[in-house]
This record gives C-alpha cells, structure tokens and sequence, in this order.
C-alpha cells in the first residue's frame, strides 16, 4: 500500500468517525504511539513493512485536521452510549 492510499484510508476514517460521534483524534493518537515504537518489534514488524511510516501518515493528517476538526475533541455522545453497552453487560 502506498503512501497516498493509506492517507485516503485515514483521511476517510476519521470522517467516519467524527460522523459516527467518536474523537477523531484518536488515529493520531495511535499514529503517535506507533511513531515512538521500535519497528524491530516482532509483533509490530509487519505493519512497519506493510504501511507507511507513521511520521508520514501524521503529516499529512496534521494538514486536514487543523481547521475541520476541532470541533469534535470531546466524544461526549459516545461516552454515554458506551457506559449503556458496558452496563447492559453486567
């Protein structure tokens, strides 16, 4: 996959996401963490040869997400549907 598919892949999952009433900052988060990890790791050895760089995919997130989602850092919608799911659970 190359650089340009995986940034589509994103860009349209964060839409989703914001959509659905999640953080779209989360992929970045996870972007983030994945940036700072050894990419020797075996259990993360595969999507290091399969996907672009992390750095890269944040970069150009970084330029879409500056100005269309702020609005949506806090989940609050989502927070009260997911303690129901978890509390039907019990």
């Amino acid at each position: 996959m190359n650089l340009r598919d995986e940034f589509e892949a994103d860009r349209k999952g964060i839409v989703i996401a914001t959509r659905s009433g999640y953080d779209p900052f989360g992929l970045p988060a996870v972007l983030q963490m994945l940036d700072s990890a050894n990419a020797q790791d075996s259990s993360l050895a595969l999507m290091f040869k399969t996907h672009p760089a992390p750095a890269a995919r944040l970069s150009l997130l970084d330029k879409i997400m500056a100005n269309n989602f702020d609005g949506y850092s806090t989940p609050t919608q989502t927070n009260a549907r997911f303690n129901a799911a978890v509390a039907s659970l019990k």
